[in-house]
């Protein structure tokens, strides 16, 4: 018999953590509005507004990851707001 007892392990692969992200930040929405969008627009130009939004998607996501890594605490868009708006920062208006 065997007494020892499994242990499961607290942690997630890469590929996971981007299913994870991407079924939050997404979720149903698009699959449910797909055909109300394609029909209001008339024809495949909904298909410009998607490329936009994941164009304009990307490069949020490289903001974000900026200031993650230039504000490495905990606490993500107030730790940035502050560091912004302290008076030895050098962004306030003057």
């Amino acid at each position: 018999m065997h007494s020892e007892q499994p242990k499961l392990e607290r942690k997630i692969s890469l590929l996971q953590a981007t299913a994870i992200n991407m079924t939050d930040m997404v979720g149903i929405g698009p699959f449910v509005v797909l055909s109300v969008v394609a029909e209001t627009m008339k024809g495949p130009w909904f298909l410009y507004a998607w490329i936009a939004g994941a164009i304009l998607s990307f490069i949020d996501a490289m903001i974000w990851s900026q200031l993650g890594s230039t504000y490495p605490l905990a606490g993500g868009s107030y730790n940035f707001l502050k560091s912004a708006s302290s008076p030895n920062s050098g962004l306030t208006a003057t």
